[in-house]
């Protein structure tokens, strides 16, 4: 009843949030994969979840021109699979891509949290 009377309220399905946290012990852990360009304007950047818990995520991309920013991703983007993939409007390459950059989620492997172009 409680988890159907929060559900309602928030409008929204909570399912993977109730299977993760009261009913399993799963863990948290994205990780930053890659970043391949579908032209000069578009790159397509590519995250996973290494283990069981899906969870929406924020995303920080810096440029090589300097700028940065946060996209945020809701957990349904973890629906298909393990793999994410997005694509985002750039004017210079990547520099980098950073998962959680606000270190909020209870990740149990930040080492592979960030992704730097080779």
């Amino acid at each position: 009843d409680f988890f159907r009377a929060i559900e309602n309220s928030s409008g929204e399905s909570l399912d993977w949030f109730w299977r993760g946290w009261f009913l399993h012990n799963w863990k948290v852990d994205i990780a930053a994969k890659e970043v391949t360009y579908q032209n000069d304007s578009t790159a397509i950047v590519s995250l996973e979840c290494l283990e069981q818990l899906p969870m929406p995520v924020t995303v920080e991309i810096k440029q090589v021109n300097g700028n940065t920013k946060r996209v945020k991703l809701p957990v349904e983007v973890w629906q298909n699979g393990p793999i994410a993939r997005f694509a985002y409007p750039v004017s210079s390459k990547i520099e980098s891509v950073t998962v959680d950059p606000d270190r909020a989620l209870p990740d149990v492997n930040s080492t592979n949290n960030s992704w730097k172009q080779p």
